[in-house]
């Protein structure tokens, strides 16, 4: 069955908590009309494809708390304006693709037509299998119109305070942009292209690729980057980890980590630069992973193939706190020893200080 919502201002959708919706065919909320809405706090399953906002203006969407919106694919502001996505306080929306439209005008593009997403509060998250996309028609005015008419009205998506956007591929087309907000994180499943500029990270903001970052040069200050591999040379004034990583992380150019920079690495895991490495900061190692370690095994950390020079600041092992380190060569050549615990050395030393005692003194002590 095709549920298609027509009405006014106080027609909504709602779909409370412990409430199941089931559609087969499209779900269309606002179909040429203005001002309806969707509100989620049960699961609405729709198996082929939901559109908020269809030709029309002020479409409101929220999925909160226990709600949950599957759909085959999704599209926000389909020839709308001012359509709105919130996805809140725990909410979850799953797609295998999400298409969050544009417009253009003739008049001035006041910020209430724009049409966005929200994905905020901890445990929100928005999860797209496949592409992204944020895009924005061409709207290239009038030859010789002072007021570049018509003129694009922007889309855009935001995530913030402890909500996660995770999408195996996003895409984001002329004037439409993405927000990474303080505690917000987008993780992109496969390669991501930074060098257009369109995804802006805020403080305190984490940027997670799980292919090839391309086209980032700089992890500003208080941000966070994760990426399993990256192309060019970077420079760190903030995090970036490669913990995640399944294999050894791979920088194609210059690493700098800057005095206020932090590395973070898994110990099975570790990072190659094929340029020079340039050390400071902080080295923040998990060391949970992997295969049981003893005294005398020894981690290659590091592979620096066109040289290194610094050192860093702060060591700082995570996980086992069982082990004891040798730190001295992994500014040089990137290797960690473990070696005995002090106590063990202790004893080592007093058992030395015992037996060079008896060797030299066989019979023991004198008798009075």
């Amino acid at each position: 069955m095709s549920l298609t919502l027509l009405g006014h201002a106080a027609f909504a959708l709602d779909v409370p908590d412990g409430t199941v919706v089931r559609d087969d065919g499209p779900v269309i909320i606002s179909s040429d009309s203005n001002g309806n809405e969707l509100n989620v706090e049960g699961t609405l399953d729709v198996s082929t494809f939901l559109i908020i906002g269809d030709y029309c203006y002020d479409t409101r969407a929220e999925v909160a708390e226990s709600g949950l919106i599957e759909a085959g694919s999704i599209i926000l502001g389909s020839g709308s304006r001012g359509c709105r996505l919130l996805i809140k306080d725990g909410g979850t929306v799953r797609t295998s693709s999400f298409s969050i439209e544009g417009d253009q005008t003739t008049g001035i593009p006041y910020s209430t037509l724009q049409n966005y997403v929200s994905v905020s509060g901890e445990g929100s998250r928005l999860e797209v299998a496949g592409l992204l996309d944020i895009w924005t028609p061409d709207a290239p005015g009038q030859p010789g119109d002072p007021y570049d008419i018509p003129r694009a009205i922007p889309a855009f998506l935001e995530v913030k305070n402890g909500a996660e956007v995770v999408t195996d591929s996003l895409s984001i087309a002329n004037d439409s942009w993405l927000t990474i907000r303080a505690g917000g994180k987008l993780s992109i499943l496969s390669d991501y292209d930074a060098s257009e500029g369109r995804v802006y990270q805020m403080e305190d903001g984490t940027l997670s690729v799980g292919g090839e970052l391309s086209g980032l040069t700089h992890v500003e200050a208080g941000r966070r980057v994760e990426a399993a591999s990256v192309l060019g040379s970077l420079m760190v004034d903030g995090v970036f980890s490669g913990i995640n990583a399944d294999d050894m992380i791979a920088i194609q150019g210059d690493l700098v980590i800057s005095e206020q920079g932090t590395l973070e690495l898994s110990s099975q895991a570790g990072i190659t630069v094929t340029g020079e490495a340039t050390l400071g900061g902080m080295l923040r190692i998990n060391m949970d992973a992997g295969p049981i370690l003893s005294v005398g095994d020894q981690i290659q950390l590091f592979d620096f193939q066109a040289g290194v020079s610094g050192e860093f600041e702060g060591v700082e092992p995570l996980g086992d706190g069982s082990l004891q380190w040798d730190l001295s060569a992994l500014n040089s050549t990137g290797v960690l020893s473990v070696i005995p615990e002090p106590a063990t050395l202790t004893l080592i030393g007093l058992g030395g200080m015992l037996l060079a005692l008896r060797r030299g003194n066989p019979a023991g002590p004198e008798q009075d």
